[in-house]
């Protein structure tokens, strides 16, 4: 309709201008869709990149729009496709601290960012992206090596943790044999204290009767 067409139209002069208070006023206003495209096929992000605006396509990724995919009306390349063959190396850049990777296809064949870069004899585009290489994988080895420190340590002290508990067990344990040793002792002596005593008692008890028997014996 005529709105949805004058916004599409307002979006594609913002998006040029670089003018991201406004492409959020439209955007929150919803009467425009920011991946929507012109009479002539451009969109915001086609044209964020044309004109050489990474803060607008840092905007556009913080309402949504998806910078991975084809921004113009044929489906042919995305934002990295276009700011290779441009040799806007801000905007490679932009994408770059945005998370996307350069190192995967960015038109419809599957073409990086580097071929492209080199079909069109953009050298600083190609310096730009091998730059952003590096520091990519740079960055990649510096967190495996945090985290290959860091479970490490973890491990360390899991390690530690597990000694002590270990050692605490052992000593319980160690009481707990000590006790039932003294126990059984006490036990043991009990017992051949009172086979002891009834032993006597039976001997006393013999006695007795033996000596009444001899008593009755004289009697007789």
């Amino acid at each position: 309709d005529t709105m949805s067409i004058e916004g599409t139209r307002l979006l594609s002069r913002y998006a040029s201008e670089g003018d991201t208070e406004m492409l959020r006023w439209l955007h929150k206003s919803g009467e425009c869709d920011l991946n929507a495209t012109t009479e002539i096929g451009t969109s915001c992000a086609y044209l964020a990149v044309l004109n050489d605006r990474p803060e607008v396509l840092r905007c556009l990724h913080e309402l949504g729009v998806d910078l991975t995919k084809p921004c113009d009306s044929m489906g042919y390349g995305s934002p990295a496709f276009w700011a290779a063959k441009y040799g806007r190396e801000h905007i490679l850049l932009e994408l770059f601290n945005l998370g996307i990777d350069l190192n995967g296809p960015c038109e419809r064949y599957g073409k990086d960012p580097k071929f492209m870069a080199a079909v069109c004899g953009n050298h600083n585009a190609i310096d730009r992206v091998d730059q952003l290489r590096q520091k990519r994988n740079f960055s990649a080895a510096f967190i495996q090596a945090l985290l290959r420190g860091v479970i490490t340590r973890t491990r360390a002290s899991l390690l530690r943790r597990q000694y002590a508990a270990c050692a605490i067990i052992q000593k319980r344990m160690r009481g707990e044999v000590v006790r039932i040793q003294r126990g059984f002792g006490i036990y043991k002596q009990r017992t051949i204290g009172q086979r002891v005593a009834r032993r006597q008692i039976a001997s006393v008890k013999i006695e007795a009767l033996v000596r009444g028997g001899v008593v009755r014996l004289k009697m007789f």
